[in-house]
């Protein structure tokens, strides 16, 4: 038994032993959790749930929330189909979750984590939910694995019709190519049990650093919006409580760039709208007027607002409730006192976006990322760029304080999500013509212009 606790400092798992007397501590990472046992002595600092139950959302599976707890993984039921079951509700115990959970179920190798996401999933303006499955959008899977080379060679004798040509190279040539970019191997137009879908498999290790340490930000930006956890992982548990707190100092951070330092206003909609984006502001699809829907973030978020609520309103209490304070909406008139935009039907938060909130949120962002800035800041206002590999905290703190009220704050923030995200994404998409192979490369190509040209119209 234990338990977790957040802090904005660092991570630590405390594990107590009952009846041994002893305790161990363990550090992850630039964010904190603390895990130990809840007793009348050490008492839970929010409602506790263990680590390996169910979740709705893939939200940090210790926020208080009020949904009913889960008490065992998600069970599919006689009567969970797809194709009946209504759109996900806010908890993992509903059909259409149940009915997701069951795909795993095809698989014989074994998938430590697992999430669904996209239009099938969670409802988003402009795209189908016809009743003719072929006017249906693929579900979109992730599995995360230990193994990869061992993966996909039971994957190969199970399913080899799930893979292109490459399959004929053997299982080490298919890890060695999921390698490459963002780390991701997908599988496109597969069916399972009559339903079509899309199952990218990733390896642990790279999911749970690419959460942390933004590597690519290639899935840590997908999870950046609602998903639904199929199968739980403790360590990509965490991982992701920080990928979403890195993600709000972020997006507050692009948000409040032009404003003066100070209190201002930010809406639900301003930030969900601004985290949802994020993944794709280095994503060179977005480039191209067909190849994506221009209006894909805005549809995203005005169809999901609950499911981000469901997101991030507890950790936004939890990680920011010292300067991000909840101002309900004002039933004769806005109040005054701070810039920013009007309360929406709900409300809003007054920010604290003073030059020191700015340049906390600037020192704690993942280390790469924050390297990423640091270069583009001396860019743009024509500076020496750091020379040192990394520089020590004194030094990254006298620049966060001047990029923090600098005009060019804005400019850099998007040149550091450039720099991480344009590779990786562009690799992914060469990537997957050998991997789906050349049929369903055009197929896959095909529905994404439909898509595109349709939004544009």
């Amino acid at each position: 038994m234990f338990r977790l606790h957040a802090h904005r400092s660092a991570i630590h798992l405390h594990i107590h032993g009952h009846g041994h007397g002893h305790s161990h501590s363990v550090g992850v990472g630039g964010l904190g959790l603390g895990c130990s046992c809840p007793s009348k002595h050490h008492p839970a600092p929010w409602p506790w749930r263990p680590l390996h139950t169910a979740q709705p959302l893939g939200v940090h599976p210790l926020s208080a929330d009020p949904l009913p707890p889960a008490s065992a993984p998600i069970v599919p039921t006689p009567g969970d189909d797809l194709a009946t079951a209504a759109p996900i509700d806010l908890h993992s115990a509903s059909p259409r979750a149940r009915a997701l959970a069951g795909l795993l179920a095809s698989f014989k190798a074994p998938i430590r984590f697992a999430f669904a996401y996209g239009s099938a999933v969670f409802p988003q303006k402009g795209y189908s939910s016809a009743a003719n499955p072929a006017d249906r959008p693929m579900v979109d899977l992730i599995f995360g694995v230990t193994h990869p080379t061992h993966w996909h060679s039971i994957n190969l004798a199970q399913h080899p019709h799930h893979y292109s040509s490459l399959r004929l190279l053997g299982s080490s040539a298919v890890a060695n190519v999921q390698d490459m970019g963002a780390g991701v191997y997908y599988n496109p137009y597969v069916e399972l049990d009559g339903v079509v879908v899309k199952y990218g498999v990733v390896s642990i290790a790279r999911l749970a650093s690419d959460l942390a340490n933004w590597d690519s930000l290639y899935l840590a930006g997908r999870m950046h919006k609602p998903i639904q956890v199929l199968r739980h992982d403790s360590r990509i548990s965490i991982a992701q409580w920080s990928n979403l707190t890195s993600a709000v100092k972020l997006a507050l951070l692009l948000i409040t760039a032009n404003r003066p330092a100070g209190m201002t206003h930010v809406t639900p909609k301003e930030l969900y709208t601004t985290l949802a984006g994020l993944s794709y502001r280095g994503d060179f699809r977005m480039a191209f007027k067909y190849l994506e829907n221009p209006h894909k973030v805005h549809n995203l978020v005005a169809t999901q607002m609950p499911y981000f609520d469901h997101v991030y309103r507890a950790l936004i209490d939890q990680e920011f409730g010292h300067q991000l304070t909840w101002e309900p909406a004002d039933p004769v008139g806005e109040s005054a006192g701070a810039s920013g935009g009007a309360a929406d039907a709900h409300g809003r938060w007054i920010v604290d976006a003073s030059e020191r909130s700015r340049t906390q949120w600037l020192l704690e962002l993942p280390r790469q990322f924050a390297d990423w800035t640091r270069f583009e800041y001396a860019r743009a206002a024509n500076k020496p760029a750091p020379t040192a590999t990394r520089l020590t905290h004194d030094e990254a703190a006298a620049v966060a304080m001047e990029m923090a009220t600098s005009p060019y704050l804005e400019k850099c923030l998007n040149g550091a999500l450039y720099r991480t995200i344009a590779w990786p994404a562009l690799t992914q998409s060469v990537k997957g013509i050998a991997t789906a192979g050349a049929s369903r490369t055009v197929k896959y190509a095909g529905a994404k212009l439909s898509k595109g040209i349709k939004a544009a119209k």
